[in-house]
Formats: structure tokens, C-alpha cells, sequence
């Protein structure tokens, strides 16, 4: 992504004049936003954007203790909030979330899938204990999939459902140590790419998004290992959250399927959309000699 990345007159780190909130107020009256580890981090952010957008938002997570303070704090936003204990690992128990927020609001329209985890410590793929690589697996694709599978049918028939998974830049790098975070990555945003060419006819779109390098309860292991001497962990999550109003808004429909680096300035990407589309880009493949 680093050839892409150098057209670009600069990189962002934080809310940047194309995502800027007032840009967005109320354009999401009457809709539902849907988001897995909403709790906390990026997704009480995403939430907060998106409720600040004039929707109402249904955020799922384990801990219900965290899930009532994310509520309490906005719902001072002026949105309605739900909320539910789910595990993204238990496909049953997401698809009572998914149930629990169509009961009480009737829809569905946008679904964040924030939820995953980083391993806590980086390992050889020999020195991994089976459990320790599969449960990456586990919250981060199979998570995704889960994610996806629950909401899906309401994303449909609205006629004009966004999902959006949160990715890394880790996808694209080969790094020792890093298997298990990296190829389960890989894999959302192959499982983006098969969104749009599947439910592409029902006005699905999705997008697999890098947030930025932001320091959450996920990328803290990271921080304080392979990238322990780097202080690269500076970008605000806002970034993140503010990017996935404006793609659920439209603007940037043509980007389905696609993966998108929050530090790229969407306004910049807009110069490059005839390439990126003509070159079909941004989208994991394999590379063969000329």
C-alpha cells in the first residue's frame, strides 16, 4: 500500500476538513447503527459519531458494566441506544444481539464490525499453542463472518446497507511473529471484497478500514512488543469513526469491497478514483511476473 499511500500530499492523524462533524449533522435521522465492541476505543467513538449524525445506535459487547457507562454516554447525544452482552465468537449469541436491536428499533442499516483481538505475545508458528492462534482466528474472521451472517438479512432489505470492518495495515505485511493477527486481516478484508461482489444487486457495500495507529486494549501487546521502540501509536479514534460516517453516507459507494487506510484523506483518494477503479486496486491479490 506504500507506492499508494506516496501519492498523497500528506497523511492524517485525526478529524480532517472532509470528516469534519458538522459536515454530517443529522443525515442519519431515522437510521440504525449496529456496532460489535462499542463499549470502548473505536467503537464507543464510531458509536458517538454516528449518534452525533443523527442516528440511533445498538452496540454489543461482553461486558455489561462497560455497555451501560457507553450507553449513558450517548444517549447525552440526544440518540436512542441499546445495548447487549454479546460474544462475536458465539454465532447464536450475536444473532440474539442482532434480534435484541431490530426488536426495538425496527432495523438495521450500518454494522461496525470492531470487534477482534491481538495476540498478547508474538510467536513463531511452531511456538504458538494451537487454542492461542485459533482464538485470534476466532474473534477477528470468524467474529467478522458472524457479524455479517446476523445482520445481513436487514442490511438487504433496506436496499442500502453499509457493513464495515475494522482491518489493519498489518494485512499487507509480512512480519515474523505476526501470522495469526495478520492473515486473520488478510482475511476480512478478502470477506469485504466478497460482500460487494455477492449482495452488490441487494445495494450492500462494504468496506474493510485500517483506523490508523491508535492505542486501544487490542493493539496494546503490539505497542509494547514488535513496535515497542516506535511511537507510531499517535492517530485519535475519531479518525476511524468520522471515516465510517462519511462512507455509510454514499459519498464513496464506488470504494466497496475495497480497503481504505483512515490515514488517507478521502477528498485525495476522490483525484485517484479512475485509477484505483480501472487498475481494480485495494484489493488483496497475488502478484505475478511480468
Amino acid at each position: 500500500m506504500a507506492p499508494l499511500a506516496e501519492k498523497y500530499e500528506s497523511l492524517v492523524s485525526d478529524v480532517y476538513p472532509g470528516i469534519e462533524p458538522s459536515k454530517f449533522k443529522g443525515i442519519y435521522a431515522g437510521k440504525v447503527a449496529f456496532i460489535t465492541g462499542g463499549a470502548t476505543g473505536i467503537g464507543l467513538e464510531t458509536a458517538k459519531a454516528f449518534a452525533a449524525s443523527g442516528a440511533n445506535v445498538f452496540i454489543v459487547g461482553r461486558r455489561l458494566p462497560q455497555l451501560e457507562a457507553a450507553k449513558a454516554e450517548i444517549e447525552k447525544l440526544g440518540a436512542k441506544v441499546g445495548i447487549a452482552s454479546v460474544d462475536v465468537t458465539k454465532y447464536e449469541s450475536l444473532k440474539a444481539g442482532a434480534s435484541a436491536a431490530v426488536e426495538l428499533f425496527g432495523r438495521i442499516d450500518i454494522v461496525v464490525a470492531n470487534a477482534g483481538r491481538y495476540p498478547e505475545t508474538q510467536k513463531k508458528l511452531g511456538d504458538y499453542a494451537p487454542e492461542d492462534w485459533v482464538s485470534c482466528m476466532d474473534s477477528n474472521v470468524q467474529g467478522t463472518f458472524f457479524t455479517l451472517h446476523a445482520t445481513l438479512p436487514e442490511l438487504v432489505k433496506t436496499g442500502n446497507g453499509y457493513f464495515i470492518a475494522l482491518s489493519s495495515s498489518l494485512a499487507q505485511t509480512r512480519i515474523p511473529g505476526e501470522s495469526a493477527y495478520n492473515i486473520s486481516k488478510h482475511a476480512v478484508n478478502r470477506l469485504t471484497e466478497w460482500i460487494d461482489i455477492e449482495y452488490k444487486k441487494d445495494g450492500v457495500k462494504a468496506f474493510s478500514i485500517h483506523p490508523g495507529s491508535i492505542l486501544t486494549d487490542v493493539s496494546k501487546p503490539l505497542a509494547e512488543s514488535t513496535f515497542k521502540d516506535l511511537n507510531i501509536f499517535t492517530q485519535s479514534p475519531k479518525l476511524f469513526a468520522w471515516t465510517a460516517v462519511r462512507l455509510a453516507s454514499g459519498s464513496e459507494d464506488w470504494l466497496s469491497g475495497r480497503f481504505f487506510d483512515a490515514t488517507w484523506n478521502l477528498d485525495e483518494i476522490e483525484k485517484l478514483k479512475a485509477k484505483i477503479v480501472d487498475q481494480d486496486v485495494l484489493k488483496n491479490r497475488l502478484a505475478l511476473p511480468i
